[in-house]
């Protein structure tokens, strides 16, 4: 199944890659949970938990770092119109296309046979991708843009990829095992 799905039609393909950023959206719009004002930076939500980017890391997994990227701009588009946060700042677009390609990087397929993903591997990943991302890029952004104080922003935002890196490793270890099961 995990072969099928991975090599399968281009309209297969893209169907599954439209169902992932759906779901993402959704996830990050609706079920994600915002830490209490004290943990946030001068009024600004800084920490967030949720499963938002499970679905983009999936589709990274699958399809590597165009389908990723191009997967992880749709998700970072369709969740500002659907769930706005202020007003659209297509920086945190451009963010988001790096996170797609960072991560989609790491999941290329190497050999011409089913790649073997251990959980470490995919640690690694999420870590690097979701650390660039958060961490990195959009901490960046919200200090340039917003004027924001770096340091407990850097924290609030590292705590919360503190939890969620190895929740979506665990996760994303389960869905590629689970898959690679299925005949």
């Amino acid at each position: 199944m995990f072969e099928r799905i991975k090599h399968g039609s281009q309209i297969q393909r893209l169907t599954i890659c439209a169902m992932l950023i759906a779901l993402g959206v959704v996830l990050k719009g609706l079920l994600s949970v915002s830490v209490p004002a004290a943990f946030t930076s001068f009024g600004v939500k800084s920490m967030n938990i949720g499963f938002g980017m499970l679905p983009i890391l999936l589709l990274c997994v699958l399809y590597g770092p165009l389908y990723g990227m191009a997967g992880a701009l749709a998700w970072d588009i369709l969740s500002a119109l659907l769930f706005p946060m202020g007003a659209f700042e297509p920086w945190f677009s451009f963010s988001a296309c790096l996170f797609g390609l960072i991560t989609g990087i790491f999941f290329m397929k190497t050999r011409a046979d089913s790649p073997k993903y251990s959980t470490g591997y995919i640690l690694m990943t999420c870590a690097v991708g979701q650390i660039c991302y958060s961490v990195i890029f959009n901490t960046l952004l919200l200090i340039w843009l917003f004027g924001l104080p770096p340091v407990p922003l850097f924290i609030a935002r590292t705590l919360e990829n503190l939890i969620m890196i190895p929740l979506n490793t665990l996760i994303i270890s389960y869905l590629i095992n689970k898959l690679k099961a299925i005949k």
